[in-house]
């Protein structure tokens, strides 16, 4: 009997052991918070606030010698895109797509939709200004009747 408990005390520490102690993969920092303010209140701040903590979120990564976390390359790359900096995020999702292939179908609709931001700001930038309508006003032309009509 008592070996009996002396096995399952084993057996039991060697399952447990088994569940935990593994190396940390990612580290979040304060990506709940700081989402959660965006969430909450859309704004020029929060999404400042969060666009800095992707970049902590990042730069942890690298100093800790882990993975960035799924989605914040392309988080990041989505809020260049919206604040108007197509051409930065591209590479942002090329990473994304890199380092989580599984994300490529979703990278690649973003890419294409920051390439069309990207195109359409090109040719906006290259037409010159449309030139204004003139204000003056033209005489009225009066026609003449055909033949064979009478004037009413």
């Amino acid at each position: 009997m008592k070996k009996l408990i002396i096995l399952f005390c084993l057996a039991s520490l060697a399952l447990m052991t088994g569940c935990g102690g593994g190396k940390q993969k990612y580290d979040w920092c304060n990506y709940s918070d700081t989402y959660y303010g965006v969430a909450k209140n859309d704004c020029t701040e929060t999404q400042t606030k969060h666009l800095a903590e992707l970049e902590r979120i990042m730069q942890v990564a690298t100093e800790k010698n882990l993975e960035v976390p799924p989605g914040i390359y392309a988080e990041y790359g989505f809020l260049l895109f919206k604040s108007g900096k197509a051409a930065n995020s591209l590479q942002w999702f090329a990473k994304e797509k890199a380092q989580y292939p599984e994300s490529g179908v979703f990278m690649d609709m973003l890419t294409r939709a920051a390439q069309r931001q990207i195109d359409k700001d090109k040719q906006t930038a290259s037409q010159p200004a449309a030139e204004m309508p003139t204000t003056e006003a033209q005489p009225a032309q009066e026609t003449a009747p055909a033949q064979g009509q009478t004037q009413s």
